[in-house]
């Protein structure tokens, strides 16, 4: 069991009453019961999964009206291609419901390339070839028969210009293109038996395509997408496999992002007011793991992390400043005081006041010298009386600099 799916090995298993989708899901497309059961022993299982694929496959209609006789044999042998794109088959089929089918196989994964066209001229033909080469890189050679369209100056010259070998096939023995021609009769039979149930000629192609790139081929035993593009393909079968998630964090993502909580004051960036580049408001909801619903003047917002800033709880959209319930304010009485008068000679010195005592007048203030220590009582004695000193606010005394008679 995982994640409530039963499992055979790594088959998921399918009860009774879901057996007929999946057969219908395995058969989209109308492949062959080979590749129908390739395909199913990739994903599920259950008793008798064979007799049941056999059966269903005989018994479609669709599928008999459309039946091509065995291939030929023997068919001629290319060498086996070491990578993909390194040989490539083309061929034309049609027409069929107003349209030519230009037909792409690379030879190594069996990939197949189909491109409904309304003609066969050597023109389109080159179009549609520099789209699949700006997608999936140029081939070494390409393989096609002696139609007009690529045996025309015009092809060869194309070919020439991007360094790609030609080759034409013997004329009048289409087994030596026989993977494009495989690829022709496959793209046919799909399409007839799509269309008898009710589909256009474009959705033909993309179930045709959607299936064969997905099953595995008979001859490499794996899906052509895989060999091609070094990855699964994935399709609607997939979702019946329970989904994981494979994501690798690394130190940046283990690193955490601010975080506001719903109801927390926040400013956020506006770009529809020039006037205001920061408004503020209520964080509703978060949206994922860097994002935010913000409500504003009835409006939401969605922002990211890095666009919002913590507010204070009493800050509105408004110019002038909040009105915040300030406590009244406190005397400090270690405030600086304004600069007292300097002291003349003959005024006596008042002594020290004690604080318990209460504040005293402003005059008392204005004329009481500050509080002096004994140094300072003890360098004022060196000072001449007849002097007028003054004093620092902390009650230092500014003497005079002393320069040499020289």
């Amino acid at each position: 069991m995982n994640h409530d799916c039963l499992f055979w090995n790594q088959r998921v298993y399918i009860p009774q009453n879901l057996r007929k989708r999946i057969l219908k899901e395995l058969h989209e497309g109308h492949q062959g019961m080979v590749k129908c059961k390739a395909l199913a022993r990739s994903f599920v299982w259950w008793p008798k999964i064979s007799d049941d694929i056999d059966t269903m496959v005989s018994n479609c209609w669709s599928c008999v009206k459309s039946e091509n006789n065995p291939a030929k044999f023997p068919f001629h042998r290319w060498q086996t291609p070491a990578s993909p794109m390194e040989r490539i088959h083309v061929d034309y089929a049609g027409p069929f419901k107003n349209h030519y089918f230009l037909i792409i196989v690379d030879a190594y994964s069996r990939w197949v390339d189909v491109h409904p066209v309304r003609n066969m001229t050597s023109a389109t033909t080159i179009e549609l070839l520099k789209r699949f080469f700006t997608d999936f890189g140029l081939p070494h050679v390409i393989v096609s028969d002696n139609s007009t369209q690529f045996k025309s100056s015009e092809f060869r010259n194309f070919c020439e210009s991007l360094g790609i070998i030609q080759k034409l096939t013997a004329p009048y023995h289409p087994a030596t293109n026989g993977l494009a021609e495989r690829g022709v009769q496959s793209l046919k039979a799909s399409i007839r038996s799509s269309v008898n149930e009710g589909s256009n000629v474009q959705d033909a192609v993309l179930k045709f395509l959607t299936s064969y790139r997905r099953s595995p081929h008979s001859v490499t035993g794996k899906s052509p997408a895989s060999l091609f593009l070094g990855r699964a393909f994935r399709s609607k079968i997939d979702l019946v496999r329970p989904q994981h998630s494979s994501v690798s964090l690394t130190k940046e993502d283990v690193r955490r992002p601010r975080e506001f909580s719903e109801g927390t004051k926040v400013a956020f960036r506006c770009y529809n007011d020039p006037a205001a580049k920061w408004k503020i408001g209520i964080v509703m909801a978060r949206k994922g793991d860097l994002h935010y619903e913000i409500k504003c003047d009835n409006i939401k917002f969605f922002r990211h992390v890095d666009q919002i800033r913590q507010a204070g709880e009493h800050l509105e959209n408004s110019s002038g400043l909040p009105d915040l319930p300030f406590p009244a304010p406190i005397t400090d009485i270690d405030q600086p005081q304004p600069d007292p008068i300097p002291m003349m000679p003959d005024q006596e010195e008042e002594q020290p006041r004690n604080l318990s005592e209460g504040p005293k007048s402003p005059e008392f203030t204005l004329s009481s010298p500050p509080r002096r220590t004994s140094m300072q009582a003890e360098n004022s004695t060196i000072t001449p009386r007849t002097e007028i000193q003054t004093s620092t606010r902390r009650g230092r005394i500014i003497r005079k600099p002393v320069k040499l008679d020289l």
